[in-house]
């Protein structure tokens, strides 16, 4: 940072005009839930600038404008943050000195900060949350990561080819405030996440009530972790294993209860209690015409699709001239995994015939899979230990969309990818980051919320924008001036 003597080139009498508004926004916020003591409390710092200051300054820099951590200096100038956290950032060491803080945001650190805020949150926000959306989501990483954590897994981001971190949230249902995150490998199965998960929710924060979680999450070991062992509520979908859908293929369109709307869609359902993890469940199959609809062209394009990409194999067995040829065991291979990619393993009927020099594809779509699918179309699955209807049951589940949400903000607004941090400490102090960045956008839309139901965080930061302020400090623009005399030059 230049100090008011330094040559400016430019901004006015008086000082330099910076943005004002958003900053102020959203270190409000920290303020009301005592960010930075908490931090500084967590993870004392002997001397230069504390903890919780930096933690601060980069969790708001993932709000406004997501940048690589040495370019953070320069930034910080432009704003109006000098004057509110009372630090100056070197531009020549600013870089290293927000990097050494990542060393103080270990796994340890990282938990106690997330447990007093979430405490400090629900006091200061009068929050009494019964109920809370888990899930899973991936995101990948740029380079070539040596850190355990980075592994091959299922990609949201259809991206098989990077290594991935795997990224669980958990969040109130009404309204959404994220209370604690965690980080696993990214080849972690999202079933397997669990265990961890109930000690942070009940362990540390000591929270009850029910939990809702997808069906990729739902195990008959993982029903009995959090219902029988923990206590707890649950809903949660379950996946169509044979046993499901025999049941739901001999339940007939009669046989379902009374048709309920939820908007626009018209659903039925019929109850079961299932054994699962050695205990009667309460199981709830639901049906929908206009899913039963989408479900019916979704398929009907995968089966195109794969047709299509059947036909290029075809005909690549067909072609003439020179070059080795594919092997039985490489075609089947691709067509297996082909099939497994689209979901159409027992919709496709298929066989190779004839001997390497005239080897042919041939097949058919599967009549038997066909009238089974489309004996499936429409209908799910939920189980619950809720006494509540089954249409109050589904709208519970439903409300799994904030938890999506908030994953495609921490993707597209705070930009937690690309990651380039080689370090596993480092990736995980950059996920935490991102994190607590997501929880002063979801408390300043929870606020501004009060007064205008329509409103958004992003919405709320981008009218701010406009709202500057002078302040008696300059800005060094001579390297700029310099650049921009390269631009002018005629020779």
């Amino acid at each position: 940072m230049c100090s008011p003597s330094a040559k400016d080139g430019s901004k006015g009498k008086g000082g330099t005009v910076v943005e004002y508004g958003p900053a102020k926004a959203l270190h409000a916020i920290a303020q009301r839930i005592d960010f930075v003591e908490i931090v500084n409390r967590i993870a004392p710092k002997r001397n230069g600038i504390p903890v919780g200051e930096l933690t601060l300054l980069m969790a708001i820099n993932r709000c406004l404008d997501p940048r690589a951590k040495w370019t953070i200096p320069n930034w910080y100038q432009r704003t109006y943050l000098p004057e509110l956290l009372g630090v100056e950032l070197p531009e020549e060491s600013g870089y290293q000195t927000l990097t050494r803080c990542l060393d103080y945001l270990t796994d340890s650190v990282q938990m106690e900060i997330e447990m007093a805020l979430a405490s400090r949150v629900m006091e200061r926000f009068h929050l009494k949350p019964d109920c809370f959306l888990y899930d899973v989501t991936s995101t990948f990483v740029e380079g070539e990561g040596v850190a355990g954590i980075l592994q091959f897994g299922y990609s949201r981001d259809h991206r098989p080819d990077r290594k991935q971190v795997n990224y669980a949230l958990c969040v109130t249902r009404k309204p959404t405030v994220p209370l604690f995150h965690q980080a696993f490998p990214g080849n972690t199965v999202d079933s397997k996440t669990v265990k961890d998960t109930m000690n942070r929710f009940q362990d540390g924060l000591g929270l009850e009530g029910c939990l809702v979680i997808d069906r990729g999450i739902v195990t008959a070991a993982n029903i009995v972790e959090i219902v029988d062992e923990r206590g707890l509520d649950l809903v949660g979908g379950l996946r169509m294993d044979r046993r499901l859908r025999s049941i739901a293929m001999k339940a007939s369109p009669d046989s379902f209860g009374k048709p309920f709307g939820i908007g626009k869609e018209e659903i039925r359902a019929r109850e079961y209690r299932l054994p699962i993890g050695g205990m009667p469940r309460r199981c709830i199959l639901y049906f929908s015409g206009e899913k039963a609809a989408r479900d019916r062209k979704t398929r009907e394009r995968r089966l195109a699709k794969v047709e299509e990409e059947l036909g290029d194999i075809a005909s690549s067995l067909r072609r003439d001239g020179r070059g080795r040829r594919p092997t039985r065991k490489g075609i089947e291979r691709r067509i297996e995994r082909l099939l497994e990619d689209k979901s159409c393993n027992s919709l496709i009927e298929w066989r190779l015939v004839g001997g390497r020099g005239g080897r042919r594809l041939k097949w058919n779509r599967s009549e038997e899979g066909l009238r089974e699918a489309e004996c499936l179309d429409g209908k799910y699955w939920l189980v619950t230990t809720l006494k509540a209807s089954p249409k109050e049951v589904l709208e519970i589940y439903r409300s799994r969309d904030a938890v999506e949400r908030a994953f495609r903000i921490t993707k597209e607004t705070i930009k937690i990818r690309p990651i380039w941090n080689r370090k596993e400490e480092h990736i995980k102090a950059h996920l935490f980051i991102c994190f607590l960045a997501y929880l002063l956008l979801s408390l300043l839309e929870l606020q501004v919320r009060k007064k205008e139901p329509a409103m958004t965080a992003v919405r709320t930061l981008d009218e701010l924008r406009d709202m500057t302020r002078r302040v008696p400090r300059l800005i060094d623009t001579r390297r700029a001036r310099t650049l921009l005399g390269y631009l002018s030059d005629r020779g």
